[in-house]
């Protein structure tokens, strides 16, 4: 995984401006003792004797005033009326520097309880600075935790989780059905297996009927077939160990997904133009237009972007199973962006009480509501009234859901500089991934 926007709801790449502020180290790590599913020890049960106050630090209230900003106010309001003598002091702060200011925190050893980080290996360069938060979930907690049983990033050096879910993050097949009946092929029935999905595209060319929609100026879209193809094609261990840099680049997941790329675009099966044509505007704003059948997305992209312009027209499909799947039926979810208590925080057991309050029903609800956000928690899931979205809400509590490798970001910047590239055929699969290994190496030298 390499994470890519503010919100962490874009799995295709984790976070670009964010990843290129942080260079993963790993460190010690301290954890709380057992607290219990409501995270209700001594310091919790006693808010209503003794006044306290939670610290809060986040970029979304800084960054995003018109939707979750204020709904993660309205949801600090909710925590203190339910916990009497309890204050949330909620700072936000611009994204464009948050990273800089939290290293600083964590280097004095000071500043707030809760902060907002992301669910990445980019998080543990902090990891000496946050606090354990594995005791405060039980195995039932974790249940509905997208992703969890698969370890987040963030478990992945020494198993305990340092950062837990407000959002998560995924991607999925977007299906206009109008156009697929076009191609004459069945919208409710889109083949579960690669092969067979890939008539479906060919036909769509012989009606002419542009079958896949893609942006590759940017070279974030192949995130997208390199997440599902490693999810699918490496085992629980591998995906486990990927955060250590020690699973190569030239695995099955990542040479079938850069050949399939190419394969595609052979065939004629992409948007004409592709490598002149932005992933996160201009395709999006394509496939809204009804200029394709097929488009792999974001998990929000559904409502936020699709759900006026195609309305009964939009349905959704899982990624096709590739030869060698080791997995049932998933989608490619995982944790997004998220929250971690500091080692400096007075009262860790409240601080932990209100993120585990942010992951509960009503917090999700209003979060999905008024921002469009998909839930970190399946087991306390939004409901909609739009059919696609609904579906995708009710795949996230799919058993096997995960994520792919994780990636460096500098084994991504292989990927996004030489994307053009790749789907010209100017430079083969094997050459690519060899650019992402050695960047890679550089990586594990440095960490030696």
């Amino acid at each position: 995984m390499i994470t890519q926007n503010r919100r962490g709801v874009g799995i295709g790449a984790a976070l670009i401006a964010a990843a290129l502020a942080i260079t993963a180290c790993s460190s010690s790590s301290d954890s709380a003792g057992a607290k219990g599913s409501d995270a209700a020890g001594p310091s919790a049960s006693a808010s209503a004797a003794s006044p306290v106050t939670i610290k809060v630090q986040s970029w979304l209230v800084g960054d995003d005033p018109t939707t979750v900003g204020p709904t993660l106010k309205k949801i600090d309001a909710m925590f203190m009326a339910a916990n009497p003598g309890v204050t949330i002091d909620h700072v936000g702060l611009p994204f464009d520097n948050y990273f800089t200011l939290l290293r600083g925190q964590v280097a004095a050893k000071a500043g707030p309880d809760v902060v907002m980080a992301y669910n990445s290996s980019a998080t543990l360069e902090f990891q000496k600075g946050l606090l354990g938060l594995g005791s405060y979930y039980t195995a039932e907690d974790r249940k509905g935790l997208v992703g969890f049983q698969y370890g987040t990033d963030t478990q992945k050096i020494d198993g305990e989780p340092y950062v837990t879910p407000i959002l998560s993050e995924g991607n999925l097949l977007y299906v206009n059905k109008k156009l697929v009946k076009q191609c004459g092929a069945d919208p409710e029935k889109i083949p579960r297996e690669w092969d067979g999905f890939v008539k479906v595209l060919e036909q769509c060319k012989a009606a002419g009927v542009v079958p896949m929609n893609l942006g590759m100026k940017d070279g974030y879209a192949i995130s997208w077939y390199t997440q599902n193809a490693t999810a699918q094609l490496l085992s629980q261990d591998e995906l486990l160990k990927s955060a250590d840099g020690s699973v190569p680049m030239n695995n099955p997941g990542n040479v079938w997904a850069l050949n399939a790329i190419q394969d595609l675009q052979k065939r004629g099966l992409y948007t004409p133009g592709a490598e002149g044509i932005t992933v996160f505007s201009e395709a999006r704003n394509n496939f809204a237009a009804g200029k394709a059948a097929f488009h792999f997305g974001n998990l929000s992209e559904g409502g936020q972007l699709y759900k006026k312009p195609l309305g009964a027209d939009l349905g959704v499909a899982l990624f096709p199973k590739i030869p060698g799947d080791k997995y049932g039926d998933f989608i490619v979810a995982g944790p997004g962006v998220g929250w971690a208590v500091t080692k400096w925080a007075k009262n860790p057991d409240m601080a932990a009480k209100y993120i585990k309050f942010t992951q509960s029903q009503e917090p999700q609800q209003m979060l999905f509501d008024q921002g469009g956000e998909l839930p970190a928690n399946s087991a306390t899931a939004p409901k909609s009234d739009y059919a696609p979205v609904q579906q995708t809400i009710d795949w996230l509590a799919l058993p096997d859901n995960h994520l792919g490798m994780v990636m460096s970001t500098e084994a991504g910047a292989a990927i996004w500089k030489n994307a053009t590239l790749l789907l010209s055929g100017d430079l083969s699969a094997d050459d690519l991934i060899g650019q992402m290994q050695a960047a890679q190496d550089l990586v594990n030298k440095t960490k030696k």
